[in-house]
């Protein structure tokens, strides 16, 4: 027995695909039956949850790809399987198979579930300090849900975000500013998003007053990665090397 999962450190909530179709079995014999304990049900006393697959003949019956005609068709429930695990945490995933002559093997793998990430935070700027329009990629290691974006101010202003976007070919969002009430540095986004681990998000930032800066093209964080590709401030004089300081939380904080 043996088998593989994507992602290899999933998050809470995040779809894993567990895939037996390295599992095998001695020659002239075949699998007709897969039992997967994915290590968090509760739901009887021994803990698993079934999945059985028997392998169906299908008599008297033409199939065919778009390439050619698919000799011995078949079916087999339970090689891959899907689960998402609720509770961050080190799981046992338990694979047991069965041949058609009743030999069973079994192996067990460890499987570690991460929680969603609460924030991406480049940390403070320095000056020069000017308001103007960002534009950049996040590009986050790690999952991360987000509701607010705060912007570090420089000591004694107003330093804000006026308009922030955030989108890629699945997301499009966007925030606005409400004014100088209540806690202004944060912008709120209408509907919580979450972020992937490793995909390339396209970001527009719009600032007002003086925010902090980073003054580089390319700035790691904990979290990940962001880029600046452009700024153009006040008076319209463009720069490749301002990333605005942020922080994307899931509320606010």
């Amino acid at each position: 027995a043996d088998f593989t999962s994507s992602p290899t450190q999933p998050v809470v909530n995040q779809v894993v695909l567990f895939d037996a179709s390295s599992s095998s079995c001695v020659p002239e014999r075949n699998i007709t039956k897969y039992q997967w304990y994915f290590g968090d049900e509760k739901e009887d006393e021994t803990g698993w949850n079934r999945v059985n697959s028997w392998l169906y003949q299908l008599q008297n019956s033409t199939v065919r790809d778009l390439d050619d005609l698919i000799i011995n068709p078949g079916y087999e429930p339970g090689k891959i399987v899907s689960h998402t695990y609720s509770c961050a945490g080190n799981y046992v995933v338990n694979l047991t198979v069965t041949d058609n002559h009743g030999v069973t093997d079994t192996v067990l793998k460890n499987l570690n579930v991460s929680p969603v990430s609460a924030v991406f935070d480049t940390g403070i700027g320095t000056y020069p300090s000017i308001f103007g329009t960002h534009n950049g990629t996040i590009k986050p290691n790690r999952t991360i849900e987000v509701q607010t974006l705060y912007t570090y101010p420089c000591d004694g202003t107003g330093g804000h975000t006026e308009h922030a976007r955030i989108w890629n070919e699945t997301l499009d969002v966007t925030a606005n500013w409400t004014g100088y009430s209540g806690d202004w540095h944060n912008v709120s986004f209408d509907d919580s998003f979450t972020l992937v681990k490793n995909e390339t998000y396209y970001y527009t930032i719009r600032t007002g007053s003086y925010p902090q800066i980073h003054h580089t093209d390319n700035l790691s964080t904990h979290a990940g990665f962001i880029t600046c590709s452009e700024f153009v401030d006040a008076n319209g004089k463009g720069y490749r090397n301002w990333i605005p300081a942020i922080r994307l939380v899931s509320d606010f904080r």
